[in-house]
């Protein structure tokens, strides 16, 4: 899963299986981590979900005058309102 309630991928597997690598994923405004859990080697003997964890980009706003002097410059996190 990806953390926001999506499935990246299922995939089955019979138990003792050798688990395939599943890249890491990307989401526009947000950095991937990690895994919440560390993968097997091979599939247990039972259903498994791994989700991602992410951290939220921050953007910084630079304000300039028209002589190319900096006013101000303010940063936010992705999707926060812009005050």
């Amino acid at each position: 899963m990806d953390g926001f309630g999506e499935t990246l991928d299922a995939v089955t597997y019979k138990y003792g299986a050798d688990i395939k690598a599943v890249k890491n994923p990307s989401k526009v405004g947000y950095s991937f981590k990690e895994w919440d859990k560390k993968t097997p080697k091979t599939m247990p003997a039972e259903d498994l979900t791994v989700t991602a964890t992410w951290e939220t980009n921050s953007y910084t706003i630079t304000y300039m005058d028209g002589f190319g002097e900096t006013l101000d410059a303010v940063t936010y996190k992705y999707g926060a309102d812009i005050k």
